[in-house]
């Protein structure tokens, strides 16, 4: 479930006090403060967790791709790595996918 703009604490509420056994719900809530709202009520809750998710930085992001490179022993040089850098970013695993693709398109053909 992603939680969105909607306020959702309402129906949280509710599966929070159920007595639900074998289920997980999973919510995407994005940037929630500390003590506000839907963050507030998990993380007072016994039964819930409020997992943090940062977004990389450009300094992590530089990091992925040189991990990324070094494994198909490849570089990149600093205005490929500025260029590329924007284009990544939210999500690590399609970072990590679309690094990998890039580096396959990189490679010499051996015909």
């Amino acid at each position: 479930m992603r939680a969105g703009s909607r306020n959702i604490v309402p129906a949280v509420e509710g599966i929070l006090g159920a007595a639900l056994r074998d289920c997980r719900v999973v919510i995407e809530a994005g940037d929630l403060k500390r003590g506000v709202g839907l963050r507030n009520l998990v993380e007072r809750d016994k039964t819930a967790v409020a997992i943090p998710c940062y977004a990389d930085a450009d300094r992590d992001l530089g990091r992925l791709i040189d991990e990324e490179l070094r494994g198909d022993n490849l570089t990149i040089s600093p205005d490929a790595r500025a260029a590329l850098v924007p284009l990544l970013g939210g999500d690590r695993r399609a970072s990590r996918a679309e690094l990998q693709a890039c580096a396959l398109r990189e490679r010499p053909k051996t015909d």
